[in-house]
């Protein structure tokens, strides 16, 4: 009889280690998962602001300037509350809304001419939060970067093409080469 009550709680023994495996596995799917849904929630409506602007740089200019001449595909700025909000993006300029983290990406198409190209992205007109370029003349080049920034609200962004040289170029053509992207990922 205890030859088989031993057999019998040693099996039921495996069985329960099993089923414990089995919810450890399950558990870590399951915070998994959660960890998943955390951020496809990201945006909440009427809880979270929104932010999202597309523009394109139709100007042909050389030297060193401030992107001003934009056409604006889509600038829209949706309150914590759900309700539409002043467009955050006119003239060159994007002025964060509400604070939070921003993806902000800008990219340029380089004329084949002068010596190089320099374009950074500014906070507040002189602080520099990223920049790209390109050295190579002999031929059209298009570039850019995309960056992930905390802005405080009202925090201005703007693109500057810094090479000082007359022929240092971004040139525009028929397609949106240079391109001005912002969205919210993150509210404070």
């Amino acid at each position: 009889k205890q030859w088989y009550q031993r057999r019998v709680h040693g099996a039921l023994k495996k069985e329960a280690q099993a089923m414990a495996d089995e919810l450890t596995k399950l558990t870590a799917e399951i915070e998994a998962a959660e960890k998943l849904a955390e951020v496809s929630n990201r945006h909440i409506f009427n809880t979270d602001a929104l932010v999202v602007v597309d523009a394109h740089y139709t100007g042909n200019q050389c030297g060193p300037f401030t992107l001003t001449s934009y056409t604006t595909n889509i600038n829209v700025y949706q309150t914590a509350a759900g309700a539409a909000g002043t467009a955050p993006f006119s003239g060159g300029t994007f002025t964060a809304p509400v604070a939070g983290w921003y993806h902000i990406c800008s990219f340029s198409r380089f004329r084949n001419s002068g010596n190089s190209n320099d374009v950074t992205i500014l906070s507040g007109g002189s602080t520099v939060l990223g920049g790209y370029g390109n050295a190579v003349t002999y031929d059209w080049r298009t570039t850019g970067i995309c960056i992930d920034e905390f802005l405080s609200a009202n925090t201005a962004i703007t693109v500057r093409q810094q090479s000082g040289g007359g022929s240092d170029c971004l040139q525009s053509t028929g397609w949106p080469y240079n391109k001005f992207t912002v969205h919210t990922i993150a509210n404070s």
